[in-house]
């Protein structure tokens, strides 16, 4: 796994590949915590990423609660169902867990959601 950050203008792109796992999970939120911290909005580019397991899912949710709160946005594009090792049930779960603790209706999932592998 490694992260490559560009700045353009506001926006910081954080582009990740290899596989987002259990091991590299606070590798992962020190990566976003530093996007976070020097960008208003961060996006994290997935598209070079192999799989995303459900402890990176959480460690993208902590930081997105945790950018909301700035007045930050974090955005994840280029996430594909083959990549997402989460099902439509665990997703729909993780998005109402969640809600309560910060999202207000923003959930970082919703767009994902429609396209998970059942």
């Amino acid at each position: 796994m490694a992260f490559k950050f560009e700045k353009n203008g506001p926006v910081i792109v954080m582009t990740c590949t290899g596989s987002l796992d259990a091991e590299r999970a606070q590798t992962l939120r020190d990566a976003l915590m530093v996007g976070i911290e020097n960008a208003d909005n961060l996006v994290v580019n997935c598209e070079s990423v192999d799989t995303i397991h459900s402890h990176c899912v959480e460690v993208f949710c902590l930081s997105h609660r945790i950018a909301v709160r700035a007045h930050k946005k974090l955005l994840i594009s280029n996430i594909s169902p083959d990549i997402l090792k989460l099902n439509r049930e665990e997703i729909k779960n993780l998005c109402s867990s969640h809600s309560s603790l910060g999202c207000n209706n923003n959930c970082l999932w919703a767009s994902h959601e429609a396209s998970a592998s059942v």
